[in-house]
């Protein structure tokens, strides 16, 4: 005889696939009774997040932000808040002059709060070339010169060239204590690498004391910090790190945050102000 064909019941399949769900379900039981959730795992699964709300104020020259200025605010307000990397946030504008900064609850959310305070005034940044001083040997034209006249840390009046760099194009600011001095180093932007190199490969086309081997930071009408280009930058070449640091002598270590502070407001088109703090 031929061996005959063997064929499970569809009722004994139906029982076999209860039963494997059940195990299922008992060693998920199981397994949540041995591993309770703690808060802390609740928290990574559902952070929870607070609203910090900021009034978007005039700039310098008193223009209201509107919407796109609120807008603009916001965005150039967004990649500083992910430089500094204390915690998430995202920041979205309002209507005409209002942003709200979501901030995940926790250590970080204080040290967001207060590091939007700090862009709570209007200021302005430019960076310049040097482009002579009075009674160097190759003293400029007018022509040469369309930026103002300023005195740098010792006096001396040097005149500058037009602006080629802004306070939109700092990406982020520190400071450090080098050689017995604090200074302020200042990131830049991608967009603004480009201008950076070919303002630092002219100046280093000079030789070393000319002062237009100098470069000359101007914020709020105020020239803070004119350092001499390095030997590391070569003439037509320039520096290929997008990074400046502003010296100035006898800075403290209190007056070098401050004006990192100030370096960093700068990068916005308009001032904020925390309206609503929920951390306080």
């Amino acid at each position: 005889m031929s061996p005959r064909s063997r064929r499970t019941s569809p009722v004994r399949l139906l029982l076999i696939g209860l039963l494997g769900a059940l195990g299922a379900l008992v060693l998920v039981a199981t397994a949540a009774m041995l591993h309770p959730p703690t808060a802390e795992r609740v928290d990574e699964v559902l952070p929870t997040t607070e609203t910090v709300r900021l009034r978007v104020l005039p700039n310098a020259s008193g223009e209201d932000p509107g919407p796109e200025g609120t807008a603009l605010t916001a965005a150039l307000l967004q990649r500083h808040l992910d430089a500094l990397d204390a915690a998430w946030t995202e920041a979205t504008p309002i209507g005409e002059d209002t942003i709200e900064v979501a901030v995940r609850s926790g250590k970080g959310a204080e040290r967001v709060v207060e590091f939007l305070r700090g862009f709570d005034s209007a200021r302005e940044l430019y960076v310049h070339p040097v482009v002579g001083a009075p009674g160097h040997a190759a003293e400029p034209t007018d022509a040469d010169s369309t930026g103002p006249t300023l005195p740098d840390q010792d006096g001396v009046p040097l005149r500058l060239g037009s602006a080629a760099l802004f306070g939109g194009d700092v990406e982020r600011t520190g400071v450090e204590h080098v050689n017995g001095e604090w200074m302020v180093t200042v990131d830049l932007t991608e967009d603004a690498v480009a201008a950076w190199r070919e303002l630092t490969a002219e100046a280093a086309c000079h030789e070393p004391g000319d002062p237009r081997r100098r470069i000359a930071v101007v914020l709020d009408g105020t020239l803070v910090s004119a350092p001499e280009i390095g030997p590391d930058a070569t003439c037509g070449t320039g520096l290929e790190t997008a990074s400046l640091s502003v010296l100035s002598p006898g800075l403290t270590e209190e007056a070098a945050t401050a004006l990192a502070r100030d370096i960093r407001a700068a990068a916005l088109p308009h001032p904020v102000e925390v309206v609503g703090d929920p951390t306080s």
